[in-house]
């Protein structure tokens, strides 16, 4: 509690203990933001509602961020007594999960341990895949014949027979294509590749909003559009959006209210757009670490 304190305190510029009788007062005595800045100034050093209602939203949010924390953590630990090789890095597992400062940052980490439906990436896992993914990445800078390495994974004619169809491979090419949706998982739920990704998509993105085509929609759904889109001149209002594009940065929030209001009434098709070369670019250097893969396995 203690650290928490300190932490808002230093966050928001005020007083620890003006922030804990605060705390007090709004979680335990159940006081309204108005009363405790009206009528407990002494207490709280004359905090204004601003101030006490973000005190109030981020002690709020570091409380459901320790629950979280706590839940997640729970099923990384029983997750790691059934794999040894995990097991030995329980520690450092518990350090950064005990490090995470956002909601995001703990999804990021809890991903790979998230329960998820049969993937492509298991499928390929259970066909003994993985083993190839390893040697690919482990000769990443020499292999320059993926092909034949891959061979010695398609699976022999005389252990087809009561095999499950979907566990065969075929052929080289479905075996690279495997180890590669082994590897796309990898990437996918790496934390420090999604922070990358997400910081781009931040930086870059933009909201864009254009015109819905309805007549093509009505052709085939006459009852596509809402009862307000249907109105006379409904879409007048939406004018300005029709052809439109901003940083989600700067966007104003009446803005991005009214294209969201035209998207829901199926007058606007609203998207956001990244810069996804820069996206490929820097989660491509992030992957390579630094390495110089042969032409084989980049294109791979």
């Amino acid at each position: 509690m203690k650290a928490l304190l300190n932490t808002l305190s230093e966050k928001l510029n005020i007083n620890p203990a003006h922030a804990q009788s605060a705390i007090k007062l709004l979680f335990e005595e159940d006081a309204t933001i108005p009363f405790v800045a009206r009528y407990r100034k002494e207490a709280t050093g004359s905090m204004d509602e601003v101030t006490l209602r973000e005190l109030r939203d981020q002690y709020k949010y570091f409380l459901e961020l320790d629950a979280i924390r706590t839940r997640y953590l729970k099923v990384v630990n029983e997750h790691c007594k059934h794999k040894p090789e995990l097991a030995k890095k329980l520690p450092e597992l518990q350090a950064r999960f005990e490090a995470c400062k956002t909601k995001q940052e703990l999804e990021d980490l809890y991903l790979p341990f998230k329960p998820k439906r049969r993937t492509r990436a298991q499928i390929a896992k259970e066909k003994g895949l993985e083993p190839l993914l390893n040697a690919i990445l482990d000769q990443r800078e020499s292999l320059e014949d993926l092909k034949s390495l891959a061979a010695t994974y398609v699976t022999a004619e005389k252990d087809t027979e009561g095999m499950d169809p979907k566990l065969v491979v075929a052929h080289p090419e479905d075996a690279l294509a495997g180890a590669g949706d082994i590897l796309a998982e990898k990437i996918h739920e790496n934390s420090t590749y999604r922070s990358c990704v997400r910081l781009v998509s931040n930086e870059t993105g933009k909201l864009v909003a254009s015109k819905l085509e309805t007549a093509a929609l009505l052709k085939d759904k006459p009852d596509y559009l809402t009862k307000k889109a249907k109105g006379k001149n409904s879409s007048d209002k939406y004018e300005n959006y029709f052809d439109y594009s901003e940083s989600i940065n700067t966007a104003a929030s009446h803005r991005v209210m009214a294209v969201r209001r035209g998207e829901s009434e199926k007058v606007l098709k609203l998207s956001i757009e990244v810069d996804s070369e820069r996206v490929l670019s820097e989660l491509t250097s992030k992957v390579f670490e630094g390495q110089k893969p042969s032409k084989a396995v980049r294109e791979w």
